[in-house]
């Protein structure tokens, strides 16, 4: 659960991740008659709200289809859990192939290349992002290794990108990490998000 109102805090509990993860692929089969079967529960972040509100990324397999999926999670004060949304991500990505989000106002699409129409790759801003991290020298000193994914919330001027990432620990353990990066126009970035 998290422990500051208004911020976003990854959930380290990964029974509680694994629990989470579980309730979102039953849930979603349940109302969309659907037989996606949990593969592991990726990253799960809380927000403390009028309950909790959480965020999961899972990967799912739908047959022998597997994919990326984040799931909203939202755990009322009677401590009821409610699936808010529930969606694809994009498909599990090999070490040989590069996604990227792009996309207009009405929403974003992840491409096979290296570079989205602007020349933000989701590797680029990755980078960005730990760069950003490490600039803290209390903060645990991180080398980017890979994207796992990414999508991207466009407007007219700006755009938030959300990563899924790989980082390495100064004692060479890889760990999952989430950030949101807002891009202005191109030219201004700032990290919002890293967890």
């Amino acid at each position: 659960m998290a422990d500051a109102p208004g911020g976003w805090v990854p959930v380290t509990n990964s029974i509680e991740i694994e629990i989470l993860a579980r309730f979102a692929v039953d849930e979603h089969n349940e109302k969309e008659k659907a037989a996606l079967v949990l593969v592991r529960a990726i990253h799960a972040y809380s927000k403390v709200v009028a309950g909790v509100e959480y965020r999961v990324i899972l990967e799912a397999k739908d047959g022998e289809k597997a994919n990326y999926y984040e799931a909203e999670i939202f755990e009322g004060l009677d401590h009821i859990k409610k699936l808010v949304e529930f969606k694809l991500l994009g498909p599990i990505i090999t070490d040989l192939e590069q996604f990227h989000a792009t996309g207009g106002l009405d929403g974003f699409v992840l491409k096979n290349s290296s570079n989205d129409d602007n020349g933000m790759s989701l590797d680029y801003l990755a980078r960005f992002a730990v760069d950003d991290h490490n600039k803290n020298k209390d903060n645990e000193q991180l080398v980017f290794v890979d994207v796992i994914v990414g999508y991207v919330y466009p407007s007219l001027f700006s755009s938030l990108y959300h990563i899924l990432l790989h980082a390495k620990n100064m004692a060479g353990e890889t760990k999952t990490y989430y950030t949101v990066i807002y891009v202005f126009a191109s030219y201004f970035k700032q990290v919002i998000v890293f967890i």
